[in-house]
């Protein structure tokens, strides 16, 4: 007795598109360019090997993960110009100029005119 292969149940484009979180319009164009495996389409219905998209997947993510640089962090200090590009008279001065604004506005806030009282 011949034994039948046993078949995959098949998921739509609406499973994939969930799963890869790309829009079932991107799905479509990828399967019919023939860049997802597992892709077939029955009449007007795109269908997919659910093992096929798993591994097309797992392969994408690998390609990105060896792509990617692995960041380096340094802890070293940069000079620049030998000390702080901003002069210390300009910080003063603006300082200054804060807090004589600050004070002007303060003396008057807050406080009741008590010939205004009844």
């Amino acid at each position: 007795m011949d034994t039948i292969p046993q078949i995959t149940q098949r998921v739509r484009l609406a499973d994939v598109a969930r799963v890869t979180t790309l829009s079932t319009r991107q799905i479509q164009k990828l399967a019919a360019a023939g860049q997802i495996p597992g892709a077939a389409k029955f009449g007007r219905i795109w269908t997919f090997d659910p093992i096929k998209i798993h591994a097309w997947i797992n392969n994408q993510e690998a390609r990105v993960c060896q792509a990617a640089p692995t960041p380096t962090y340094t802890f070293e200090a940069k000079r620049i110009g030998g000390g702080s590009r901003l002069p210390t008279a300009s910080i003063e001065a603006a300082y200054a100029r804060l807090t004589r604004g600050k004070q002007g506005a303060g003396s008057s806030s807050g406080k009741r005119n008590s010939s205004a009282r009844p």
